[in-house]
Order: C-alpha cells, then structure tokens, then sequence
C-alpha cells in the first residue's frame, strides 16, 4: 500500500498528504496527478491542491524526476495553484530545485500550517473565477 493519500474537501480542494515517497507512492501520485489535470482541463476547472508531506516524506532520486515530468506535462490553458506544508524541511529545498528547472512556477506556495494553505488556495479561487 502507498503512502499518498487523496481526498478532496467540500470546498472542491484537493488534500494531498504523503506518507512516504517510496516508488509505489510516487507512481500513484502521478498517475493521479496526471488524470486530474487531464479531467479539469476539459471542464475548464482549477487544479487547486493543498498538499502536505509528513515527516516521512524524504526526497528520493526517483520522486524527483517523476516531479519534473509531471510539472513539463501541465497543460498552459489550465488554472493551477498548489499549496505545500512539510513536517520536513529537506522537502522544500527538493520542491525549489526542481521549480528551477522548469518554466513556470508562479502557482506553488510553501507554508507552514495547513489553516495558512487553504486561506490561500480560497483566495486564488476567486481570482480565477
């Protein structure tokens, strides 16, 4: 069993925590990634995530180049904001190198308590709408 799990708030928010970033963990994190952004973009909807690593969560050589395909792969029409918290430092300086390395990552945030994340997933809503 993977250490992603996913669920979704009532507000239309995607709660995102990690566990783990095993392989396992990793593949199911993309491939869910992947059919999300695939699903709001047809509907024209805003991919807004808040996702939280827990003190588990240490970046591997793996997770790194599946986050820099993912981030390549995002489709430019579609409405994007990510909100992260870490119980682990290490990932934020993982999460910034691979921003680095691709174009646009105006849609990423880091924070330091969930409250802080979802305060401001609400308010990039509403500057799409």
């Amino acid at each position: 069993m993977s250490g992603f799990i996913a669920s979704e708030r009532s507000d239309g928010i995607m709660y995102w925590r990690y566990e783990d970033l095993r392989r396992d963990t990793t593949d199911e994190w993309t491939r869910t990634m992947r059919q999300v952004m695939q699903d709001l973009d047809v509907r024209h909807g805003h991919f807004r995530c808040l996702v939280h690593f827990a003190t588990g969560a240490m970046p591997t050589p793996y997770l790194t180049t599946e986050a820099l395909k993912v981030m390549r792969d995002i489709p430019p029409t579609l409405a994007m904001s990510v909100a992260m918290v870490s119980e682990n430092n290490m990932m934020f300086g993982i999460v910034r190198f691979a921003m680095n390395k691709v174009a646009k990552t105006d849609y990423i945030r880091f924070f330091d308590t969930d409250e802080e994340a979802i305060t401001w997933l609400k308010e990039r809503q509403e500057e799409f709408e």
